[in-house]
């Protein structure tokens, strides 16, 4: 199994826009995926403005052609207007030994800030 963890900080809008909008269409775009697993939101590690996201795929593979999929970007980028810091983070693990508290997080800068610098 192929884990990702993502961790979005946004502000107090974007946290009900997650909660009530992005959320349920990720689940719903994403369960129809080759090799999609689960979507899960992590409530027990969010903090303040931050909202923590758990990704699993059945292999790199599957992730990847997800990470590729039109939608994908489309959502990510929905995210963009609610951002409450000027990146989001991820971290990939190849299965579940390993603890997101250890692994190693990339941040991401959204396109609409890297074309703002």
């Amino acid at each position: 199994m192929f884990i990702v963890y993502v961790k979005h900080y946004l502000t107090t809008e974007g946290i009900a826009f997650f909660h009530q909008d992005w959320l349920p269409r990720v689940k719903s775009i994403m369960s129809q995926q080759i090799g999609y697993v689960a979507v899960i939101h992590d409530a027990n590690n969010d903090n303040d403005d931050c909202v923590n996201v758990i990704v699993k795929f059945e292999n790199e593979e599957t992730l990847n052609s997800w990470a590729a999929h039109p939608d994908h970007e489309y959502l990510v980028n929905a995210l963009d207007l609610h951002r409450s810091r000027s990146y989001w983070e991820v971290a990939c693990v190849a299965n579940d030994d390993t603890p997101h508290s250890i692994a190693e997080w990339e941040k991401i800068i959204p396109s609409t800030q890297a074309a703002a610098k």
